[in-house]
């Protein structure tokens, strides 16, 4: 009896222990793959996927080539994430460069595939004309989604001269650029393109002064590297550690 009741125990004990730490399936690397880009700097990204960021005729050219490949359905980029070179080309465009320099829906196009993969980090080209973006706070949905209905009720996309106007297109705009991904809702993402053109004259600069993103080191890519290096040696370890559990049993046995 005793017997049975501790094999009941040690069984319901590893019960919780499987439903706390979920195994894998095959083929599940618990989106390690495309988290990659997640919170790196887009000049670094460059470096390693080989591609430029360029706010002329080149980076348009660039610009247009990926989304070709992203809209292909024979390369299945929004259900592979095999397509992360191409995103992030467009992505880093998206978001640094003016928007007179990405092609006609390049816009609605970035926000198609955007939840398929994780954002490399750039700030958007400063425009020494233009004044800075008042703060947003991030967490405050109702505000950004009020700033896309201002932009509706209001008429802006005929001017965008009026106060309110201004208010909405520069708050949308802040969150945009600022704001971590999912705080700022696809629809008011969105609303901010539909309006860009029109409220031109009426942005802001969401960066404090110039960057010269060129500039940037690519730390992160080292840490990758040790990182990597750590766990292929933890790896190991527990292999070893293993294997002497096993010949220590053996020689009990």
């Amino acid at each position: 009896m005793k017997n049975a009741a501790l094999i009941a125990l040690v069984a319901a004990a590893a019960l919780v222990l499987a439903s706390t730490n979920p195994v894998l399936a095959e083929g599940d690397d618990d989106h390690d793959d495309h988290a990659h880009a997640h919170g790196h700097k887009c000049a670094c990204e460059a470096k390693e996927f080989n591609f430029t960021i360029s706010c002329d005729d080149l980076g348009t050219t660039e610009i247009e080539s990926a989304i070709e490949f992203l809209k292909n359905p024979a390369n299945d980029c929004k259900e592979k994430l095999k397509c992360e070179r191409e995103y992030l080309i467009l992505q880093a465009h998206h978001d640094h460069c003016p928007s007179d320099v990405l092609p006609k829906g390049a816009e609605q196009d970035f926000h198609d595939f955007e939840d398929s993969y994780s954002d490399c980090m750039i700030v958007r080209q400063y425009n020494a004309k233009l004044s800075d973006c008042a703060k947003v706070e991030c967490t405050d949905t109702a505000a950004f989604t009020k700033a896309a209905a201002d932009l509706k009720d209001n008429d802006c996309m005929t001017s965008c001269d009026s106060d309110v106007c201004v208010s909405a297109i520069q708050t949308i705009l802040m969150g945009h650029d600022t704001c971590g991904e999912g705080e700022v809702p696809v629809e008011v993402e969105k609303a901010l393109h539909d309006y860009e053109e029109i409220c031109e004259a009426n942005l802001c600069n969401t960066s404090s002064g110039p960057v010269d993103i060129f500039q940037e080191t690519c730390e992160e890519e080292g840490d990758h590297k040790e990182e990597g290096k750590k766990e292929e040696g933890k790896d190991d370890h527990d292999h070893d550690h293993e294997g002497e559990e096993k010949e220590a049993s053996s020689d009990g046995g």
